[in-house]
């Protein structure tokens, strides 16, 4: 009886999860709702129509899956250890805007303290649910593959130049394609992990040809809109994905999907009409090259925070040590990369500016005398770098090594138990572990995203690192 009672509960809470996966991704703030109609240049608040809305949403559902929050066993231990390195770096933080910033994040961000322990419970009260309802795991699936298309229009149509998204938060905030992510960078990152993520669900629907096609037709849509956003670090992990897919378990039908997949990607979106001039490619290695001089900074960052690398120094401690501590001059080494700065130019003067807001950002003006076949004009550069392009390192300067480790530990060992057991080639939703590791070497975790990860993870490892609660054949599930 006690048992029944706990899988309904896991039951309702699966399905509210559902319901989150499909929501978080939309939940924007609709400014015509309340303002009236602005103007159409007007650029929205990114914290009050794309952060504050899922953040709250985010907090509701972490909050109501409190039964699963006392769930035991090797992840919510891994879990409960990063939120203890995230409140010790907190009290670490000596953030000169005090409390504020530690508890909510830095700017554009808001990945602070509160967040990240609501991430916590989300994550466990997942695993928990899973754990309790395993064949359930499917519905949300469904729901990311449903969200997935949804965002995939978004952008298809902002190739066309329709910007659905724009007039609802209250003006036009189309420059690039990003659905309602609010980033690019971060719509890609969503849209890889559907594309990944959605290939099981071809496993659930081999003996229903019409859902089987159906799932297929998702997935390509979602890769052509993941190649409109030309965004390398998704896009790699893509192929990452779809190279093991078709190697692991090769048949024909695999290759097959696998190519689809990729033509999707790459060449189809060039075919596609590109209204409003956005560049896209894959070839400018600049991107690349300003993440290595990031990673350097990251790393020399360490030697100013107090405790690390042991603990870090808060959710704001890479901007912090930046701007308190590095020279104009170091800092230039970025800009340099980062905007590509003619071989010939020359520095005539260089100042900073720390405007008065606590020392969070600085100025800095350039006079450069050669800059290319231009003389003596000037560049303002705001240093604004406050996530590490890499998660681990990301992890490592705002909360510690061990949160690196626990994380690397989260993206890792249900790969490794997979392969011990020699199931790679007869389940698939492992794929989003490296499809996310990839993609974090070049990106860091944002709240508009993470969420979802953390419950596909949790998902994971409750159906692949443990046995079913129940051997009873309709508990068992193989993704």
């Amino acid at each position: 009886m006690e048992y029944s009672k706990k899988k309904s509960l896991g039951k309702r809470y699966i399905d509210l999860l559902s319901v989150f996966i499909i929501l978080l991704p939309i939940f924007i703030y609709p400014a015509f709702m309340f303002e009236g109609k602005s103007n159409s240049i007007f650029i929205p608040n990114p914290e009050t129509v794309h952060l504050i809305p899922r953040l709250l949403l985010i907090f509701a559902v972490a909050i109501l899956g409190w039964r699963f929050w006392f769930t035991k066993g090797f992840f919510p231990t891994l879990l409960w250890g990063f939120a203890i390195t995230v409140v010790i770096s907190s009290l670490n933080a000596h953030d000169p805007a005090g409390w504020v910033f530690t508890t909510f994040g830095p700017k554009i961000r808001m990945d602070g303290l509160l967040y990240q322990l609501a991430l916590v419970v989300l994550g466990i009260a997942a695993y928990g649910a899973i754990r309790q309802s395993p064949h359930l795991l499917p519905r949300l699936l469904w729901a990311l593959l449903v969200s997935g298309i949804l965002q995939a229009l978004l952008v298809v149509l902002q190739t066309f130049g329709i910007d659905l998204v724009g007039p609802i938060i209250g003006g036009s905030s189309f420059k690039e394609y990003m659905g309602s992510m609010g980033h690019i960078g971060v719509a890609a990152g969503f849209l890889l992990v559907v594309a990944v993520a959605s290939l099981s669900l071809l496993n659930f629907t081999r003996s229903h040809k019409t859902l089987f096609y159906l799932v297929l037709l998702g997935i390509l849509f979602v890769s052509l809109g993941l190649g409109i956003t030309q965004n390398r670090a998704a896009a790699y992990a893509l192929v990452g994905s779809v190279v093991l897919f078709t190697l692991i378990g090769f048949s024909p039908q695999r290759l097959l999907i696998g190519v689809g997949m990729l033509l999707a990607t790459f060449p189809v979106p060039q075919l596609l009409p590109n209204k409003h001039n956005i560049e896209r490619g894959y070839t400018n290695t600049a991107t690349l090259a300003s993440r290595f001089v990031i990673w350097q900074l990251a790393y020399e960052s360490l030697r100013y925070i107090p405790g690390a690398p042991l603990i870090g120094g808060g959710p704001d401690a890479f901007l912090l040590t930046l701007t308190k501590h590095f020279s104009t001059e170091r800092l230039l080494d970025f800009y340099r990369v980062e905007h590509q700065w003619p071989a010939n130019t020359t520095i005539k003067e260089m100042k900073s500016f720390d405007p008065p807001d606590m020392g969070r950002d600085r100025l800095l003006r350039v006079y450069f005398s050669q800059y290319g076949d231009q003389k003596d004009v000037q560049g303002a550069y705001l240093v604004r770098l406050d996530k590490v392009h890499n998660m681990l390192l990301d992890r490592l300067v705002a909360f510690g090594i061990f949160a690196s480790l626990i994380w690397l530990i989260l993206l890792t060992y249900p790969v490794y138990l997979v392969w011990r057991q020699k199931k790679l080639h007869n389940t698939t939703l492992w794929l989003i572990l490296p499809a996310i590791g990839i993609y974090y070497l070049a990106w860091f975790p944002v709240i508009q995203l993470e969420p979802i990860y953390m419950i596909l993870i949790a998902g994971i490892w409750a159906t692949s690192v443990l046995p079913p609660l129940n051997t009873s054949s309709d508990l068992e599930v193989s993704v």
